[in-house]
């Protein structure tokens, strides 16, 4: 099997455009590449189309693309589990922030706002 090093974006087009056929893969690069509007994601496109075109045959996509496929729900997993603890960071340090807030209003002060200060 030919190989073919992909960046984390190439992988994410073919996960997300790609097909298992890789006459399919390569016509849907065609359709989607003029429509793309930033230029550095269009030329990414079209030479991931073009490496598809003529690196691999068709034997070679079938082994190629299911790989593609398993990683990215690896990496995608990952990025999601990322995601969700920097959410729960955010939460708990806006609930710490709330407390803080009740905790100086309760003492008859404004959170953010000194004495001297007119409403």
């Amino acid at each position: 099997m030919k190989r073919m090093n992909l960046e984390y974006g190439d992988a994410m087009m073919i996960y997300c455009i790609g097909s298992v056929n890789r006459e399919d893969t390569i016509e849907r690069f065609t359709r989607i590449i003029p429509h793309v509007g930033n230029d550095e994601v269009r030329d990414q496109m079209f030479v991931l189309r073009e490496k598809i075109s003529e690196r691999m045959d068709d034997e070679d996509w079938e082994i190629f693309f299911p790989k593609v496929l398993r990683n990215m729900a690896v990496y995608l997993d990952h990025d999601r589990e990322n995601f969700l603890k920097c959410l729960n960071e955010m939460r708990a340090e806006l609930k710490a922030e709330m407390e803080q807030a009740d905790l100086l209003e309760s003492m008859g002060l404004k959170y953010g706002c000194r004495e001297d200060d007119e409403d």
